[in-house]
């Protein structure tokens, strides 16, 4: 396979100006794809498997978007392949914990509900049949609490928008699952898989804390449920306050979980760092916060840091991943493998095709080590 073999490197480094430009291609996709597939199974591949790709992603963010809608769209096209349960099941232990450290919120959790109905069908089935249950018992309790929510806001002079959706059929199976270990058949509840979100049309923060004082006030929240992740932020950037509320609708006292944001938060949630990158284009930069500004700072500096360090990630032909120095040839693959292969080589099969041990190694070359026949005596 042609590549560089500095897939994270060399000594210049990437401005965040530069990253914003940079969209994965169907080239790219293909080949990130085939690593996947490829690479096999177990602990130490899985570790480099996923420095890899957060080596790739820190340099190109919106990148990683594309290659999810890639990703989903091979999966649903090869859904009946037997091939496609090994490839799901990686996703959900390789990049599903790096999309949410890198935030890209929705993109993932679609990723994790077909991986999720490929890897588990029938589990997969019976929550959806719950949701769709939950859907025909509470459909009118949620039209009556968005009713209550949009005249609130729209009495205290709050330009926003109201709404609510059913959480992802994943998320919502891993609540099942949490709590059937909890609890033995604890039921689910309407905040379990349901959330009520408030988008403030002005991106101004301490909008968010009025709104959720006018809340406050007039209803009855959970003070072990409030979390505020606009002021502390997780750890990939997400931002937003959390609260759950009682009594909102007379004569029905069931709590409710309520997410408070602005659009750009709301955009971040959505998509990630991905859609901060394009904030940093012309106008747009000016409206994101202090907080958004040092998270497209940090993996800026993030990705510099990586590319000062010259390295290349290639496979054995059995399909064992290797990160070695840039610039390494076969020969220094072999040694890599053990010294004594090291030693008896001769040349080298790469992606099928003979070479020799002195040629650099590309990235996601695929190496078979051929060693010397042995001499026969007289």
């Amino acid at each position: 396979m042609s590549g560089t073999s500095t897939l994270i490197g060399g000594s210049r480094t990437v401005s965040a100006a530069e990253m914003i430009v940079t969209r994965a291609t169907k080239e790219q996709c293909e080949r990130w794809l085939g690593m996947l597939q490829f690479v096999r199974p177990g602990a130490a591949n899985d570790k480099l498997l996923t420095q890899y790709f957060f080596a790739v992603f820190s340099r190109q963010p919106e990148s990683l978007y594309d290659f999810l809608q890639f990703f989903r769209t091979h999966l649903s096209a090869h859904a009946s392949s037997a091939d496609v349960r090994p490839l799901a099941e990686k996703y959900l232990k390789v990049l599903s914990p790096l999309c949410e450290r890198f935030g890209v919120f929705e993109e993932k959790m679609n990723a994790d509900d077909l991986c999720f109905s490929i890897m588990q069908p029938q589990e997969h089935a019976h929550v959806t049949k719950v949701l769709q249950d939950y859907q025909r018992s509470s459909a009118d309790f949620i039209r009556r609490v968005t009713t209550v929510l949009s005249d609130l806001m729209k009495k205290s002079n709050i330009r926003c928008t109201v709404h609510g959706r059913y959480k992802h059929v994943y998320s919502v199976w891993m609540k099942l699952r949490k709590k059937r270990l909890e609890t033995a058949d604890a039921p689910l509840k309407l905040y379990d898989i349901f959330a009520f979100r408030i988008i403030l049309e002005d991106d101004v923060r301490q909008e968010c804390f009025e709104c959720m004082n006018i809340l406050h006030d007039t209803f009855f929240p959970l003070a072990q449920r409030f979390k505020d992740y606009i002021n502390i932020p997780k750890i990939n950037g997400y931002q937003s306050i959390h609260t759950c509320l009682t009594k909102v609708v007379d004569g029905l006292d069931l709590p409710i979980e309520l997410q408070i944001r602005t659009r750009s938060m709301d955009d971040f949630a959505e998509k990630g760092l991905a859609s901060h990158w394009l904030y940093t284009i012309g106008e747009k930069h000016n409206a994101m916060t202090r907080t958004e500004k040092r998270l497209v700072a940090h993996f800026a500096h993030l990705s510099e840091e990586i590319q000062s360090h010259s390295v290349v990630y290639c496979c054995s032909v059995g399909g064992d991943l290797f990160c070695l120095p840039g610039g390494s040839t076969l020969r220094d693959f072999a040694y890599a493998v053990h010294t004594r292969l090291g030693q008896e080589a001769s040349e080298a099969l790469v992606n099928g095709q003979k070479r020799s041990l002195d040629e650099e190694i590309q990235e996601g070359d695929r190496i078979e080590i051929i060693r010397h026949s042995p001499t026969k005596k007289p």
